[in-house]
């Protein structure tokens, strides 16, 4: 037998994804060429081939990049001038504008969520950088609070960002690997059978896909003979408005909207006339993400930003996968700001606080109350939440009304309370495709809501007759 000499041995190399990835002290960015052929943007060389780099993800070969001819010139003549005359792109600024984006289209309930918010998007430039980066869960407690339209923002001011309803198996595992891009998944529910099938499926890319270096085995192949590793580590949004799983509530940032007032107004969002506006702000982000990738790597690493978060958060998983990324990008981007970072702080605080409550409702039917709350209002509370949810929602079953209403009034509200209920005030169960669903006509819904205020008012009246001194 042949002696193996020792320098024939391949040494190890870092796997590396083109489309974004931190490589040995910089960050890349992925370029496609006019010839077919792939490139990246360096934040450390500037535009180069990958070679030299790492061994390129075979299932990363192939990708979307988001670098445009105009950002790698205006890099390049960034990296060109000398240290006195860089210009860099302000990341003050930057979080500032990206925060107006987002109240100009959706109402937010406190006033310091849209600087989290930008400063969650900014980070999605250069993730890679970090152990972990969280994912955003946006709920409510009824539709139409503004979830899919600021998962939408979201998605198009991101990093590659896609908004997805109802992904495949294919997309989930084969989109990290490509675009490395923010996911944004709306309709996320976990109440039906198929529900319970696809939560299956999500589930283990949920529990690695926050951290870097995350990877789900899967048998590929047309007889599925081949083992591939899928890397599925990015930003996510999740958008539903039914509970997740534990594991996954425990790697994100829930963001809660409520219902807009009819004195709050908005911009109305025409995704084409504002596609040029959303383009610059992205280039922007990933222009400031290339220019700055070396602060952030060393905000990240700052012990002293590490141990503040402990003292405001607690030591943990919270301070540290959840919070340390973000404040990260927010400390290089405003140069360490007391003014900005302390509104990022009440942010982290109140978000932080808020994931430890179940969501609950405040019903649009005033109520006097003394000591406690009468079986009866509490019905019709249920009943004009159900109202809400049929205003924006399609056929549904009994049970299926009946567990969204009781996950966002954070007790157990049975479908026969409902169903008898709703009976009352006019709204019948039909029968659709072979199954029995409310299905009711926008008059149907119109008039059982006046029958239910109604019926409030006149008891609501008797009460207050019977009370001390009466009789």
């Amino acid at each position: 037998m042949s002696k193996i000499s020792i320098d024939q041995i391949v040494s190890q190399q870092v796997t590396i994804h083109p489309c974004l990835d931190w490589v040995n002290g910089q960050l890349i960015v992925g370029v496609n060429l006019k010839d077919g052929g792939t490139a990246v943007l360096s934040s450390a060389q500037g535009l180069i081939k990958p070679d030299g780099l790492g061994m390129v993800c075979e299932l990363g070969k192939k990708f979307s990049g988001a670098v445009s001819p105009g950002l790698a010139e205006e890099f390049e003549k960034y990296r060109a001038a000398s240290q006195e005359q860089r210009a860099p792109e302000n990341g003050k600024n930057l979080l500032r504008d990206l925060a107006t984006y987002l109240r100009r289209f959706v109402v937010f309930p406190q006033v310091w969520l849209p600087e989290g918010l930008a400063t969650w998007i900014l980070g999605t430039y250069l993730f890679p950088v970090f152990q972990t980066y969280p994912y955003l869960w946006i709920t409510s407690a009824m539709p139409g609070c503004g979830k899919t339209a600021l998962g939408g923002l979201i998605a198009q001011l991101s990093f590659n960002g896609q908004l997805m309803v109802a992904p495949t198996e294919a997309q989930l595992f084969h989109l990290p690997e490509t675009s490395r891009g923010v996911q944004v998944w709306d309709e996320v529910e976990n109440r039906e059978e198929t529900d319970r099938k696809k939560f299956s499926m999500i589930l283990p890319v949920l529990l690695n896909g926050y951290r870097n270096g995350g990877a789900v085995p899967r048998q590929t192949g047309k007889h599925f003979e081949t083992s591939a590793k899928f890397h599925v580590f990015c930003p996510r949004v999740l958008i539903g408005l039914t509970k997740l799983p534990e594991p996954a509530l425990q790697r994100t940032i829930q963001v809660r909207l409520v219902m807009r007032t009819e004195q709050q107004s908005t911009e109305l969002y025409i995704g084409e006339k504002f596609r040029e506006e959303e383009r610059r702000l992205r280039e922007r982000c990933l222009l400031w993400a290339l220019e700055t990738a070396d602060q952030v790597n060393g905000s990240y690493q700052d012990p002293d930003l590490r141990q503040a978060l402990v003292t405001i958060l607690g030591a943990g998983r919270v301070s540290d996968d959840i919070w340390l990324p973000v404040f990260a990008v927010a400390s290089a981007a405003t140069s360490k700001d007391e003014q900005f970072l302390n509104t990022l702080r009440e942010a982290a605080r109140g978000l932080s606080a808020a994931s430890q409550k179940t969501i609950s409702v405040q019903p649009q039917v005033i109520v006097k109350r003394h000591v406690e709350v009468p079986a009866e209002t509490e019905r019709t509370g249920a009943l004009e939440l159900a109202l809400r949810s049929l205003e924006h929602s399609g056929p549904v079953t009994p049970q299926n009304l009946a567990q969204g209403v009781s996950g966002a009034l954070g007790r157990t509200v049975t479908e026969q309370v409902i169903g008898k209920g709703l009976s009352k005030i006019g709204i019948k169960t039909k029968r659709k495709k072979g199954r029995r669903v409310f299905a009711p006509t926008p008059e149907e819904r119109e008039r059982a809501v006046q029958t239910l205020i109604g019926q409030e008012d006149r008891r609501t009246g008797r009460n207050e007759s019977m009370g001390p001194g009466a009789g």
